[in-house]
């Protein structure tokens, strides 16, 4: 049998293609598994490496751990031996090498009207306890109510480099400081002038005395009288102010004779007081007094005159000093948080010259704190007599 091939290049050149691809996509796969294969020798290889450089890290880590827990331990040593050094040398740390270094005294200069003044006493010992939290002195002037006196001692404040001032209970206007051109942080603490200056911090006595007064309302007393201060500026301003606006909220007035002016607000002028409702054809049921240190001289004269307290009259006090409760009988008073005053003060004042202060207060302008009333033994219900 004969068999007739007839081949033409048009059959074969489909086959031939056909072939060829079969042949590369043989090759591909040959060239992708090689590379697949490398790459999982080359990520195993990296693994094996990654996993003796963090053992070899961790080894490190753990010399370090060491070298520093011997040092520290060496440090703590070290510091213990020289701080007993320094002890048994009596060793002072220099505060004019510290000075010399940054720049500072480190030293607060405060100035109030009078130290023998049982409030500012406590007001100083605020001002202390932060001073010396922050390693801070202080170095302390009265000026008696003399303004002149109280520049020349700003004055003095400058010379002996003081940081920052902390004045209390002064006469400053804005125009004052102006002209006295302080050139340190100031702190005024109970300011009496009409100007509110920066950095300012005041009781509120409005709210004080209107409190003293609804305590003797609501024992039924109507006629109070009121105790002034002629030194008092601001401070008698508003305390006058709210014996006056609860007396209105009750339909009652502050009546004429009632509403006295001392010369200031010591015993002496409680005394004064006293003798002026002694003349009286009429007196008060009840008498609202500047501040403790009028009531303690009110109370004493008085008695003198053998007058009760509280049956025949109710005396009541402002501050809170620490003789209040002491005294026979025990004062109603309302309590200034004096020791608060003085800590709020200084924190302001450390403030201002960059110190890291924990006081939410400090960067305001005006602060005004408020106390609470003390209801003692020398105020009761008014007796039919009076």
């Amino acid at each position: 049998m004969i068999i007739n091939w007839e081949i033409k290049i048009g059959d074969i050149i489909p086959i031939a293609v056909g072939f060829l691809g079969l042949l590369w996509r043989m090759h591909t796969w040959n060239v992708e598994t090689s590379v697949r294969h490398n790459e999982n020798v080359n990520r195993f290889d990296r693994l094996e490496q990654s996993h003796d450089d963090i053992k070899s890290t961790m080894g490190k880590l753990a010399d370090t751990q060491l070298e520093c827990q011997r040092r520290i331990t060496e440090t703590r040593e070290t510091v213990a031996r020289i701080q007993e050094l320094a002890r048994e040398l009596n060793y002072v740390p220099s505060g004019f090498a510290r000075s010399l270094k940054t720049n500072r005294s480190y030293m607060l200069g405060v100035i109030v009207h009078r130290i023998a003044d049982p409030f500012y006493s406590e007001v100083l010992g605020g001002i202390q306890s932060v001073a010396h939290q922050f390693q801070y002195s202080m170095f302390v002037s009265a000026f008696e109510n003399d303004l002149e006196r109280q520049a020349g001692l700003i004055q003095g404040m400058f010379g002996r480099q003081a940081d920052a001032l902390i004045i209390g209970d002064s006469f400053f206007t804005s125009d004052g400081v102006d002209q006295l051109g302080l050139r340190v942080p100031a702190v005024f603490i109970h300011n009496r002038a009409s100007d509110v200056l920066p950095h300012s911090i005041y009781h509120d006595d409005r709210n004080a005395t209107r409190a003293l007064t609804r305590h003797l309302l609501d024992l039924g007393h109507h006629r109070i009288a009121f105790g002034g201060n002629q030194r008092g500026g601001l401070l008698y301003q508003q305390r006058r102010e709210g014996v006056v606006a609860e007396l209105e909220s009750a339909g009652l007035e502050l009546r004429q004779e009632y509403d006295l002016i001392a010369p200031d607000g010591q015993m002496n002028s409680g005394s004064w007081l006293a003798r002026q409702l002694l003349n009286m054809s009429e007196r008060p049921s009840a008498m609202i007094c500047f501040n403790d240190m009028q009531a303690i001289g009110v109370m004493q004269t008085l008695q003198q005159a053998s007058l009760r307290i509280p049956e025949d009259i109710s005396v009541t006090g402002f501050d809170d000093i620490p003789l209040a409760e002491f005294l026979y009988p025990a004062l109603t008073t309302y309590c200034q948080p004096s020791w608060e005053l003085g800590q709020v003060a200084a924190r302001v004042a450390l403030h201002l010259l960059g110190e890291n202060v924990n006081e939410p207060l400090v960067s305001e302008p005006l602060i005004r704190l408020r106390g609470r009333l003390m209801v003692r033994r020398s105020t009761a219900a008014p007796s039919v007599s009076s």
